[in-house]
């Protein structure tokens, strides 16, 4: 007998994998993820979630050389072509961290800076529009 997939219900997985539901809909309104109705609400193949935030984030690999590095903010936000505004938001909102803060200095952790950029463009973010709930760095593989 061939074994059923497990289905989540889109709201869980956006929760599980610290995404908002509207990123996981556009995901399944480009095709990239199959969704099913279940009573009056979504829901998807929780492998499915799971494979495609971890192709959009990998591993960590490509990040590891900047975990814990320092950059500015001005400088992240003309390193990674970001508005100074969604870096600042998104450090205060605990997505990025924060290494050292200061009066007129904020030092953010390169690597969440690398990272959120990329979840942001695979995710198709536009401006005015979160992504994710939580940080950058603790989204999906810590909770496989």
């Amino acid at each position: 007998m061939a074994e059923l997939e497990k289905v989540i219900l889109l709201e869980d997985a956006a929760q599980k994998y610290n995404l908002r539901a509207h990123a996981l809909t556009d995901l399944v309104e480009q095709g990239k993820l199959r969704a099913v109705r279940v009573d009056h609400t979504i829901a998807v193949a929780e492998d499915e979630v799971f494979e495609v935030v971890k192709e959009m984030i990998g591993n960590g690999e490509g990040y590891e050389g900047l975990e814990g590095k320092p950059i500015r903010l001005t400088q992240a936000a003309g390193k990674y072509r970001m508005s100074e505004a969604s870096l600042s938001c998104w450090a205060r909102r605990g997505y990025i961290r924060v290494v050292e803060r200061g009066p007129k200095l904020v030092l953010l952790n390169e690597a969440d800076v690398a990272k959120a950029k990329d979840l942001a463009e695979c995710l198709g973010m536009r401006k005015g529009r979160g992504v994710i709930e939580g940080p950058v760095y603790s989204i999906a593989l810590q909770q496989r």
